[in-house]
């Protein structure tokens, strides 16, 4: 994400070209976890499941899915949470006991 740019994002979103998409950008090769929340707008909802559909294509592993009654800004927070899913899901990663 480091690259990207909301001139980009706006380019991707108008079919204009991947100028700026982490979707284009090489190197991940690490299981992922890709959560959005379901406040976010449509089109990003769209943008983040292409994305994952994306990496898993290129034959990496992505749990992807969408976190109930999230935004972009409070949607981290269930990493500290015991019992929510991205914390389960970012937990068994490494292997690490999601309690």
């Amino acid at each position: 994400m480091r690259q990207c740019g909301l001139g980009g994002l706006r380019q991707d979103l108008a079919g204009e070209g991947p100028v700026g998409s982490p979707m284009f950008l090489p190197g991940a090769r690490c299981p992922l976890v890709i959560a959005w929340g379901s406040t976010r707008r449509t089109s990003a909802k769209r943008q983040s499941a292409a994305f994952a559909a994306h990496l898993r294509d290129g034959g990496r592993r992505v749990t992807a899915f969408e976190q109930a009654g999230r935004n972009h800004f409070d949607s981290p927070m269930e990493l500290a949470e015991r019992g929510a899913r991205l914390h389960a899901e970012t937990c068994a990663l490494p292997g690490l006991p999601a309690s």
